[in-house]
């Protein structure tokens, strides 16, 4: 971490913050940041740990928590063979699967798609929650913009370690920080932007943390979501009973919930953003014209992908837009899309 951190921190234990508000000791400093070293908070005197560059405000996490950290490290060393240097510098690429017909196809496209909607100028500040390997604070660095990653994993690969391959390769630059999203460590109105890519559905209380990420964003601030999961109408209730989801993310104890979109406009609604758009995936237009190419077994696949072969007859030509309108809403409903989102916070 850097000293100028200090200015938008605030103690999760007490609330207290500002320049004078922590005090910094046993630090060992290098020329690119405070390396290791304690925060002490001057109100309450709690002590805060400073390791490898990664400041640690995560206090008193709840037993969700502290299993999911639990289970990414587990996760982590059974599939360790899967993850390497060049792996991490080419993501989000390197991730994505090259069957059209899996979810992840193409879908870092939608993230370059929503940088685009947000008008990225260079000069924001821009909190990225949920970062998780932080590839996303990478590229937004990239461009110039000053990034607070924020996530509960620390491990290279899965966590923010990761971030050191980005600083020696890429040059870049931001500060990350462990802590849970439902209590953020920031004072008010400090972020040009809250970004959350395929992460705020983590969240078992969607409602704290839209609160949270509203009353952190500057007035006019953008609050975007990026390939978050929708689930559809017929598993309204999988972020309740959990019973719907893979059986490897049941045995490592991830937190994954999933929320419908009318959940996620009544939400946003309710803490006061205004302006909420909905986006129709680039990625989905791509696995449309692959998924019209392919051959399909019908026997094989689901009535989701069945629709979506139909679908992609029509994609294309002079229809394509009529088609686009038809329908996305109906899909994103029914089906459940890959949510590409972005909401303000109103400027008065």
């Amino acid at each position: 971490m850097r000293k100028e951190l200090l200015s938008i921190i605030k103690c999760p234990a007490c609330g207290n913050f500002g320049d004078e508000g922590f005090k910094l000791v046993r630090n060992i400093t290098t020329a690119l940041e405070i390396k290791e070293g304690q925060l002490i908070c001057n109100l309450c005197h709690e002590i805060f740990e400073i390791k490898n560059g990664i400041l640690s405000l995560l206090y008193r996490p709840g037993k969700e928590v502290v299993e999911e950290i639990k289970g990414i490290i587990e996760a982590l060393q059974e599939s360790r063979s899967q993850y390497n240097d060049k792996m991490l510098l080419s993501l989000p690429e390197s991730a994505e699967s090259k069957n059209p017909f899996d979810s992840s196809y193409k879908y870092s496209s939608n993230f370059y798609q929503m940088i685009r909607e947000l008008g990225i100028s260079g000069s924001e500040l821009i909190l990225d929650l949920g970062s998780g390997n932080t590839w996303s604070s990478n590229k937004l660095s990239q461009k110039g913009c000053r990034c607070v990653s924020l996530d509960i994993s620390l491990p290279k690969y899965k966590g923010l370690e990761s971030a050191e391959m980005y600083f020696q390769s890429c040059q870049v630059y931001y500060e990350r920080i462990v802590s849970d999203m439902k209590n953020l460590p920031f004072v008010d109105n400090v972020f040009d932007i809250v970004m959350s890519n395929s992460s705020i559905h983590h969240a078992s209380n969607l409602l704290d943390v839209l609160k949270e990420s509203f009353r952190v964003l500057k007035k006019g601030g953008k609050l975007a979501l990026i390939n978050e999961t929708v689930c559809s109408i017929f598993s309204i209730k999988r972020d309740k009973n959990r019973q719907n989801l893979p059986s490897f993310v049941k045995r490592f104890n991830w937190n994954e919930n999933t929320y419908s979109i009318s959940q996620y406009f009544r939400y946003l609604k309710a803490e006061g953003f205004s302006n909420i758009k909905v986006f129709l995936p680039a990625s989905l237009e791509t696995r449309l014209s692959e998924i019209r190419k392919a051959k399909v077994n019908f026997k094989k696949i689901t009535l989701k992908y069945k629709v979506a072969f139909f679908v992609s007859l029509f994609w294309g030509g002079k229809t394509e837009g009529f088609i686009k309108k038809l329908v996305f809403w109906p899909a994103i409903i029914i089906f459940g899309l890959p949510l590409l989102l972005l909401t303000k916070k109103p400027d008065n």
